[in-house]
């Protein structure tokens, strides 16, 4: 039967067959040709060994094929990390980093502080109020009138220029806040040794931003609110007052005066304060009262002070209304209610510049405010709480942060695949190693099962006899030991037997070396590491705190909210003293009609001051209170910024100081507030409603009576020389006096109430004994119960109410946070952290295969070289020249390479052995070429090196600081170190503030009663330095407190930080404490200042404001004049005024420095302490003040040595002093050595990329030698095949001529 014939051989056959390229000739050669491989061609002419050899090449090739392939899967899902560097990158660069590698991109900046301003701008826009005309000069001298005072209270004109000058006072206080708050802002330092990604500086300069805006106007708001409140329940009398009044002469007696509140028909009787209950009001509409050019009565309701029908305020109504003008109870609240919507009519500023004559400028020359620009119905009030900031422009810059940064190189890692040429070099390293591997493992195992299929063929005509398993073992050694004995590497068909020996011993050589070297290699790569990525995605928390717990290295949790607001995890609920919810702070005390003893009308009797006690008792808890709530309010906005989840215990830490600092923070701002206007309210001594500091009194000179306010003394304790005078309060009624435990009477309401304490009110017989003396019908009288005892609380029954006060009436914070809540607001989208891994087994045994390729060449080749070199036969030698030896060693090595065959066979065709001869020598050839490129190939390749040791010293960490800057991290034991732990702070404060001039026994030499309402120096020397005593008390207290804040801060760092960036930290912490320490002392001191003065508060040493009688009639009015200093400065439209102290007419005794002026502060303030530190200054007011001292050194002048010291001059003003704090200089220490113990670090871990060591470069390169010998073999062979039958075609092409 005819076998079957391939398309091809018909073809071949009948060349009609199947012309097409389509009948598949093509596929069959291609299958015949595979058929017909034989990887082994050993040549012989034995069938079966053909056979054998053709049944395993194809064995050979499925194998090589199958394990290439499952090889290359293997190593394109094996991934490695890459590092990669680029040094100082431009911007350009970078953001194409970002781009591609945002998880680890990391870049080094040069700074690492950063200030805000040198990326960051912030422009505030203001009202256009705050920059019009309606805040100068020359406005305010406009609405000024000496007799402005003489107009109707309802008047605009009466106290609109205060009113203007408390506007122009809270602009600048706005404007002081807003510079103050930026120049901390842009001071402020932005520390990282990262540069951080766009994103995330958008993200952070945006937080920064809003939590500026958010948290500056309650530095002014906060101010303003508490003071303004305390000052107006000082129900204190005002030189353009609508509120309170100065009265005299009852019926002919007119040696009695007094205050008293001002009524207004308007609202049936009732009168100004600044709270709204059904008897009382807060405002009245304001305007022009043209027929009332002096008021005769206060007030316009004719029945509460017998005012007659021809009285020129009976029953009055003004002659026209002004838009938006409100009237307080005094000309700050007058102006907070009131709009601006005048200042935008041109027809309203007309009427009043019609009613304004007592002026040449006109009102023409003052610009109305333009109604495009903000609206017109916008009250001041709206304007203040604002900060008068029309809108914020911001510019940021992430280009002026890259530049500030400064980036010194980027380094990012990639957790990739290999790429296609390490894929390929690894398959042509592997391919090396199986082409000599496994052809003879294929081999030996077809030509076991050819033989084991014979011997079954054999079985089925022969019976064999059974073999032993001892003599089968027997057989199988004998047959091991004999191919052992029998196997040359090296044939050479030589039929030389010194060659044949060499071989066999070359051959045995190599089988011992081999098994070593490779087991050598195979303990290197067992010995190596890999770094790899673990990437966990939305990780829980549980998941995290055991990441954390197992300490992996750089573990990364990136955060999907970045920035987190405080309330979101934290909630502060304080718990107020019970006193501050109980019957005491009701409103029902200030109806005064609940007592029923008649004989209780004593000045000093407590039911003339019970109202105000305990409204202001009221007015402290709700101070505090509202004190607490917006700084919660602050506090709660704040946003804490993470970009990665820290841990709990780190979180604990921080938290715990920002409550802490937050705490400390607030209380320390209320009670400086409060002192300051306790200290101010003494030393400037101004006149009150209730007469606790000072009484109206009766005085007559030559000009007839006059009335002047003299200060009281309490308990022979005069409250012109201290602060601290009190006597026990009295309850006087028909029964006799009864002394009210625990309440003590002082010089100010302020004072009455914190130097008393809530003793009668917890007890059930003093509050009974207070019933005694109430209307039973009253409605307080039902609800009066004592304070509960079985309330737990951290204060005593006796203890003063300022000391809770200054605690703001808290029990307890309450502070609760949770880290599951901040855990859960900051969602990290993945966690990622590094493990260094044993190099997997597959790894080491494909690497082994790839070594074994290359080496089994390499060892032929040495082992080869040494065995002839050591058995080499002796040749005689003949005594020949050198360089004819040098000429037959080049000739005998030209000869071996011109006839080196490296594809020898045993074909003696000169044509094959021609094109054999052709492919060695280009196969040498590329080979030397390909040589450098696989050894550039190797050297490039790095990899990063992670080392961790202990750390023992300092020294130590210095040393590996400087050997590995920036990838050095020392985890410390303690991640929150306290501030005073490593810094010390220590103020030198200037010698006034411990000399004699701040103490009792000056004060009291200096002051004489006799003399008070003098305009003279005489009049109030003892109350400036009672002034300098209190404000270098403060000034300490201030520092005091603002180190105790300063040294509770902490620094947290999970690493140990290096000395250069602590120095950084520790001067950014110092300098914004030293710039921030005395702005709030400032601030308050200037508010403070400006309120009293814009409300024309009177002083009992008259020096602002006077006195002036025009009448005597019965319930006459006493009208104020404003003082007047130097050239002919009013104290009505600036508190500067002043002028050189003198004690007396000659000019010769003008005290050198010293200042009077409109108040005991303000003089003072423009005073500087020349005459002090002058023996001769200070005898002239020693010799002039009191009785002449015996001795002449009981006061001491001020050392002027130690003026050089300061490096401040000795005419520098109290004011420059105070803008200091007194402090006039700072010795800041520090130690990193107690920081480094703090931290208590015991390991450090650095990393360092590490180029290609001689092992890896040895294994590399013979694992791809193994490959590409084998590689360039066969591409040789074709190449030369190639062109041979380039170079036939081309001959057999070649046209020749017939010649016929």
């Amino acid at each position: 039967m005819q076998g079957f014939l391939s398309p091809c051989k018909l073809r071949d056959r009948n060349p009609s067959f199947g012309n097409e390229d389509g009948c598949g000739c093509g596929y069959y050669r291609i299958r015949q040709y595979m058929l017909d491989q034989n990887f082994y061609n050993s040549e012989a002419d034995d069938e079966n060994t053909m056979r054998k050899e053709r049944l395993s090449s194809r064995v050979y090739f499925i194998l090589l094929m199958a394990a290439l392939y499952a090889y290359v899967f293997y190593i394109k899902s094996n991934t490695h990390i890459t590092t990669i560097v680029v040094h100082k990158p431009t911007i350009e660069q970078y953001q194409e980093l970002i781009e591609q590698h945002p998880n680890t991109l990391k870049c080094s900046c040069a700074r690492i502080a950063i200030p805000y301003g040198g990326f960051l701008q912030i422009l505030p826009v203001y009202h256009q109020i705050c920059l019009s005309d309606f805040v100068s000069q020359k406005w305010i001298d406009y609405l000024f009138y000496e007799n402005s005072s003489y107009y109707f209270q309802l008047d605009f004109r009466h106290s609109a220029s205060g009113q203007f000058q408390i506007l122009r006072m809270l602009c600048e206080q706005a404007e002081q806040t807003v510079n103050y708050s930026l120049t901390q802002f842009y001071s402020s330092q932005f520390i990282t040794n990262q540069l951080i990604s766009m994103e995330t500086f958008n993200i952070q300069t945006n937080s920064f931003i809003e939590l500026f805006k958010r948290t500056t106007p309650p530095l002014c708001l906060g101010t303003l609110n508490v003071i303004r409140r305390i000052l107006l329940e000082q129900l204190l009398i005002s030189g353009i007052g609508t509120q309170y009044a100065v009265i005299c002469c009852e019926y002919d007696n007119i040696d009695n005066v007094w205050s008293d509140n001002i009524p207004y028909y308007e609202t049936k009787g009732k009168y100004f304060i600044c709270i709204c209950i059904d008897s009382m009001v807060c405002e009245l509409s304001g305007g022009i009262y043209t027929n009332i050019i002096r008021y005769d009565y206060v007030g316009s309701e004719p029945t509460y002070h017998d005012m007659s029908e021809s009285s020129n305020t009976y029953y009055v109504n003004a002659t026209f209304l002004l838009p938006g003008v409100a009237v307080g109870c005094a000309p700050v609240e007058s102006l907070l209610h009131s709009t601006i919507e005048c200042l935008f009519e041109e027809t309203c500023l007309n009427q009043i510049g019609t009613y304004i004559n007592y002026t040449t400028t006109s009102i023409d020359s003052f610009s109305k405010l333009n109604k495009s620009l903000s609206p017109s119905q916008t009250s001041y009030e709206t304007l203040i709480n604002d900060l008068f900031i029309h809108e914020w422009i911001v510019n940021k810059s992430f280009n002026d942060y890259f530049d500030q940064c400064q980036p010194l190189y980027c380094q990012y890692t990639n957790e990739i695949g290999q790429s296609w040429t390490t894929i390929l070099a690894s398959i042509i390293s592997l391919y090396g190693g199986l082409r000599r591997v496994l052809p003879f493992i294929i081999l030996l195992i077809v030509a076991h099962f050819l033989q084991r299929r014979q011997k079954h063929q054999a079985q089925t005509n022969v019976i064999l006899s059974k073999v032993s398993m001892k003599n089968r073992w027997n057989q199988l050694m004998e047959q091991i030991v004999n191919f052992i004995k029998k196997v040359n590497i090296y044939h050479s068909q030589s039929n030389d037997e010194h060659i044949k020996q060499n071989e066999m011993l070359s051959t045995r050589v190599y089988f011992i070396a081999l098994p070593i070297l490779l087991s050598m290699f195979c303990v290197y790569l067992s010995l190596d590491r890999q770094t790899k990525i673990i990437t966990i995605d939305n990780p829980t928390q549980n998941q995290y705190e055991q990441l954390t717990n197992n300490s992996f290295d750089n573990l990364e949790c990136p955060c999907s909210h970045i920035s987190i607001k405080y309330n979101k995890f934290i909630s502060l609920q304080p718990t107020y003293h019970q006193i501050c919810s109980s019957i005491f702070v009701s409103e029902l005390w200030l109806d005064n009609t609940y007592w029923n003893d008649p004989a209780g009308d004593h000045s000093d009797n407590f039911k003339q001051i019970s109202s105000s006690f305990f409204y202001f008792l009221s007015i402290l808890c709700d101070t505090t209170y509202d004190t607490v709530i917006n700084s919660l309010i602050i506090f709660n906005d704040n946003e804490y910024l993470t970009s990665e989840v820290i841990s709990s215990d780190i979180f604990n830490s921080e938290i715990t100081l920002y409550i802490k600092s937050f705490e400390s923070t607030t209380q320390g701002l209320f009670r400086l507030r409060i002192n300051l206007i306790r200290r101010i309210l003494s030393g400037n001594q101004l006149v009150n409603l209730r007469d606790t500091n000072s009484i109206f009194s009766s005085f007559y000179d030559n000009d007839g009576v006059k009335y002047h306010a003299v200060i009281r003394n309490l308990s022979d304790c005069s409250c012109a020389t201290n602060i601290s005078c009190t006597q026990p309060m009295i309850f006087y009624s028909i029964t006799g006096p009864y002394h009210i435990p625990g309440i003590f009477q002082a010089c100010f309401g302020i004072d009455t109430l914190l130097l008393s304490t809530a003793e009668c009110f917890y007890s059930e017989d003093c509050v009974s004994k207070l019933k005694s003396f109430m209307n039973p019908n009253a409605i307080i009288y039902k609800h009066l119960k004592p304070l509960n005892t079985s309330i737990l609380s951290q204060y005593q029954t006796n203890t003063p109410l300022e000391k809770i006060v200054n605690n703001l009436f808290v029990e307890n914070w309450n502070e609760i946070y949770s880290y599951s809540q901040y855990y859960n607001q900051c969602q990290p989208s993945y966690c990622a952290y590094t493990v260094e891994e044993k190099t997997s087994s597959i790894t080491i045994l494909t690497k082994l295969i790839a070594i074994y390729g290359g080496l089994t060449i390499v060892m032929k080749i040495i082992v080869s070289i040494i065995i002839n070199f050591i058995r080499r036969k002796p040749i005689q030698t003949i005594s020949t020249p050198m360089s004819n030896r040098a000429w037959q060693n080049f000739r005998m090595i030209k000869t071996k390479v011109v006839h080196l065959n490296l594809f020898q066979t045993r074909s003696t065709n000169n044509h094959k052995i021609k094109k054999q001869l052709y492919s060695t020598r280009f196969y040498i050839i590329i080979l030397i070429i390909s040589f450098p490129i696989l050894l550039s190939y190797t050297l490039l390749n790095q990899k990063l090196i992670t080392i961790t040791v202990q750390l023992h010293s300092l020294n130590q960490y210095d040393n590996l600081r400087m050997k590995y800057p920036t990838t050095i991290t020392c985890p410390c034991s303690t991640i929150s170190i306290g501030y005073n732990r490593f810094i010390e702070l220590n103020p030198f404060y200037h010698q006034i503030c411990s000399s004699d001039f701040v103490n009792q026994q000056w004060f009291e030499y200096l002051y004489d009663e006799n003399r008070i309402h003098e305009k003279s120096y005489h009049a109030t020397a003892s109350a400036q330095f009672q002034i300098l005593s209190s404000l270098c008390k403060e000034a300490q207290e201030a520092v005091n407190n603002s180190l105790i804040q300063f040294y509770s801060t902490k620094l947290i760092s999970a690493q140990l930080i290096s000395s250069d960036l602590l120095q950084i930290q520790i001067d950014t912490a110092v300098n914004s404490f030293k710039k921030a320490m005395p702005e709030t002392f400032k601030n308050s001191l200037a508010m403070v200042s400006g309120l009293i003065h814009g409300n024309a508060f009177i002083t009992a040493y008259e020096t602002n404001w006077k006195y002036t009688v025009l009448g005597t009639y019965a319930n006459a009015p006493i009208y104020t004049n404003p003082q007047t200093y130097g050239n002919s400065c009013s104290c009505a439209v600036s508190l500067k005024c002043s002028e050189k102290a003198v004690l007396n007419d000659n000019l010769n005794s003008t005290l050198t420095g010293l200042f009077i002026g409109c108040f005991p502060l303000e003089s003072l303030l423009q005073s500087s302490l020349e005459c002090f530190y002058n023996q001769q200054c200070l005898n002239l007011i020693t010799n002039t003040f009191g009785e002449p001292t015996s001795n002449e050194n009981t006061f001491k002048v001020l050392n002027s040595t130690l003026l050089s010291e300061s490096f401040f001059q000795i005419n520098e003003t109290v004011q420059e002093m105070i803008d200091r704090l007194f402090v006039n200089k700072w010795d800041v220490s520090h130690s990193y050595g107690k920081y480094y113990e703090q931290c208590h670090s015991s390991q450090c871990t650095y990393s360092y990329i590490q180029s290609s060591d001689i092992p890896y470069i040895v294994t590399t390169i013979m694992g791809l030698y193994g490959g590409i010998t084998i590689v360039l073999k066969i591409f040789s062979k074709f190449i030369i095949q190639l062109i041979f039958w380039i170079t036939k075609r081309k001959q057999n092409n070649r046209i020749v001529p017939v010649i016929n």
